[in-house]
C-alpha cells in the first residue's frame, strides 16, 4: 500500500469514528427510557360542565374535574366574562349563576390549561299573568272543598262536602261528596264510602265527607275519606277499606305515577299501592297534609316527599322523604315558624315548599320565594314548570308565579274563608275552597 492509500484509509476510519461517536451522544440526548409526553389535546379532557335546570333568570351548573387529574384552578366564562375563577381538586362542584335574562341563550366554558369545555342554555321565558276567572258556589251552610283534580279542559272533579235541601225542601244531611266539571258547569254527586271498623269490615256505607282526591286519567280516580277510599274504574265506584277505624284516622291527599298511589292521612298515616296496599311505618303523630314524587337532580330519582306539621301550633315540623328501595326519613327543614304544608315539584324545576311562605330548595338549603306575597299561611303549591306555578290559601290568596313575579288575584279574596287546594294544567287553573259556610270555587283559564 502507497504512503497515500494508507493516509487515506485512516482518515476514513477517523471518520467512521466521529460518526459513531456523534450517533451515541444524539441518542443520549434524545433517546430516553420515558417518550415526551403527546400534546395536551391528545389526552382525555378531565373537565365537564353541565346544565343541570334553568329558571328565567338563573342556570344551575356542575362542574366537574376528573377524579384523575391533579389539584387546579378553572375559569369558568359566560360568553366572554368571567364568572368565577376557583381550584377543584377531582370532585364536583355547583354553581348558580343568578341575574340571567329570561328566554335568552347564554354558552358556558370551563377552562384549565389548554383544556376547555363548553354547555349553551337557553333560559324559560316568563309566562302571561292573565288568567280570566269565574267563581261559583254551593251549599247551604257547613259546606267545604278540600281537594281537586283535573283530568283534561273539559274533565276536573272537586271534593268535599256539600249541603243542600232535599227535593221536598228540608235540609238533607247526606252530603253531597263530589263536584263534576264537563268544561262549563259543576254536577253534584253523592258518593258512597263504606265506614270501616278497626278491622277494616264495613259497617255501612253514606256519602260522607271526601278529603282527597286523585285522577290518573278519567276511567282511573281515586278518591278519600274517613279510613275509606273508593276508585272509579270507569263504570262503577268500588269501595275499600284501609283497616284505620273511624275516627282514628282520616285519609287525605294522595299521588301517583304509572299505577302506585300514595296516601297520606292524619296521625302520621303514609301508605302506597302497587298492586295491594301497603302501610308505611312513620311512628309520628303529625297530619301529613301532601304528597308529590318523581325524579329531580335536587332529591333524586324516583322519590316521594310529604310535608307533615301543625297548622295552627308549633310542633313536629319535617319533610318525609320516601326512597325508590323503600327507605324513610326525611329533608331537613329546620323552620318551625314556617311549617311544611304542602310540596311539588317535576322533574326539570326546583322542589317547591309552602305553608308558612313558599320555599324552594336551593344546594340543599331552603331559599324563601314569599316576596311580593302576602304574609299568610299557604295550603298547596302546584303548576306546570318553574315559570309557571299557583299557590293559594287562608283569606282566599290565589298567586301566580310567572318566573320573575308574583301576581296576586285580589278579585279572588275571601275575607271568611280559605282555599284548601289548587289544580294547575297547561291554561287551566282550579282552586277549591270555601266562604262564609258555602263551598267555593273559582276557574281560570289563559
Amino acid at each position: 500500500m502507497t504512503g497515500t492509500a494508507k493516509r487515506f484509509e485512516n482518515l476514513k476510519m477517523k471518520t467512521s469514528v466521529i460518526f459513531f461517536i456523534s450517533f451515541l451522544a444524539l441518542c443520549t440526548l434524545t433517546c430516553k427510557k420515558n417518550p415526551v409526553a403527546p400534546p395536551n389535546g391528545s389526552l382525555t379532557n378531565p373537565l365537564q360542565i353541565t346544565v343541570q335546570s334553568v329558571t328565567c333568570t338563573e342556570a344551575f351548573l356542575r362542574l366537574s374535574l376528573a377524579t384523575t387529574a391533579t389539584q387546579r384552578t378553572v375559569t369558568l366564562k359566560r360568553g366572554d366574562s368571567l364568572i368565577v375563577k376557583m381550584t377543584m381538586m377531582g370532585s364536583d362542584s355547583s354553581f348558580i349563576d343568578a341575574g340571567l335574562s329570561p328566554n335568552k341563550t347564554y354558552t358556558y366554558t370551563l377552562l384549565t390549561g389548554n383544556w376547555s369545555v363548553n354547555a349553551q342554555e337557553t333560559t324559560l321565558d316568563t309566562t302571561s299573568h292573565n288568567w280570566a276567572w269565574q267563581v261559583d258556589t254551593f251549599g247551604l251552610t257547613n259546606s267545604y272543598l278540600y281537594d281537586i283534580a283535573i283530568v283534561n279542559d273539559t274533565l276536573a272533579y272537586a271534593v268535599g262536602e256539600i249541603y243542600i235541601k232535599d227535593s221536598l225542601g228540608n235540609f238533607d244531611q247526606n252530603a253531597y261528596n263530589v263536584l263534576k266539571w264537563n268544561g262549563k258547569s259543576w254536577q253534584l254527586t253523592k258518593v258512597m264510602f263504606p265506614l270501616c271498623d278497626e278491622n277494616g269490615n264495613d259497617q255501612h256505607e253514606g256519602s260522607y265527607p271526601a278529603k282527597g282526591i286523585f285522577a290518573f286519567s278519567a276511567n282511573d280516580i281515586w278518591i278519600s275519606c274517613v279510613g275509606s277510599l273508593v276508585h272509579w274504574d270507569g263504570k262503577n265506584f268500588q269501595p275499600l277499606c284501609m283497616s284505620l277505624g273511624y275516627g282514628q284516622r282520616s285519609l287525605g291527599k294522595m299521588w301517583g305515577v304509572d299505577g302506585q298511589l300514595y296516601l297520606t292521612g292524619t296521625n302520621g298515616f303514609f301508605a302506597r299501592n302497587n298492586g295491594s296496599w301497603q302501610q308505611i311505618q312513620t311512628n309520628l303523630t303529625t297530619e301529613i297534609h301532601d304528597v308529590w314524587g318523581g325524579s329531580n337532580s335536587a332529591v333524586g330519582n324516583n322519590v316521594v316527599l310529604a310535608p307533615m306539621c301543625n297548622k295552627y301550633y308549633f310542633g313536629d315540623a319535617r319533610l318525609l322523604k320516601l326512597s325508590s328501595s323503600g327507605t324513610l326519613d326525611s329533608i331537613q327543614w329546620g323552620m318551625q315558624l314556617y311549617p311544611p304544608y304542602s310540596v311539588w315539584f317535576t322533574s326539570t324545576s326546583q322542589v317547591y315548599v309552602c305553608g308558612g311562605g313558599i320555599f324552594r330548595l336551593q344546594n340543599g338549603s331552603w331559599v324563601s320565594m314569599t316576596n311580593g306575597l302576602p304574609s299568610i299561611f299557604l295550603n298547596r303549591v302546584r303548576g306546570n314548570a318553574d315559570n309557571d306555578f299557583f299557590v293559594v290559601g287562608d283569606f282566599g290568596v290565589v298567586a301566580h308565579y310567572n318566573g320573575v313575579s308574583w301576581q296576586v288575584f285580589n278579585q279572588l279574596q275571601l275575607p271568611n274563608g280559605n282555599y284548601e287546594s289548587v289544580a294547575v294544567k297547561n291554561n287551566l287553573a282550579i282552586a277549591a275552597g270555601w266562604y262564609n259556610g258555602q263551598a267555593y270555587i273559582a276557574v281560570g283559564r289563559r
